[in-house]
């Protein structure tokens, strides 16, 4: 093998080297881009559920307000039940269910 042969031999693999490199750099430019898509959309979620928790919050607010006024009311006790099984707690979900099926047993929608 002569001097020329290996020149283009090295430049082959020179040249294989540089298309993997940019293959790479393609690569690490998707992820890189596909990582800032997903921590907008991850930001965005955060937002939201931080809204919507404000909103429970103040449907408790009011909840508790009417509550005061009349404590007695089953469609009331009914919404604090559903409130509360939105939230996940569960034990609260069940005193008010329980509260709203005894003060309107006829009401099948508590059930």
């Amino acid at each position: 093998m002569n001097i020329n042969e290996k020149q283009t031999i090295k430049l082959e693999e020179l040249k294989i080297i540089k298309n993997n490199f940019e293959e790479s750099i393609k690569k690490l430019e998707k992820n890189i881009a596909e990582s800032i898509t997903n921590k907008i959309k991850l930001e965005q979620i955060k937002k939201d559920l931080r809204e919507a928790n404000e909103k429970f919050i103040d449907a408790e607010k009011v909840l508790l307000k009417a509550i005061k006024i009349d404590s007695n009311h089953g469609d009331l006790l009914y919404n604090f039940s559903l409130l509360y099984f939105a939230l996940r707690n569960f034990d609260y979900a069940l005193v008010y269910i329980d509260k709203a099926i005894k003060l309107s047993i006829n009401n099948d929608i508590y059930k």
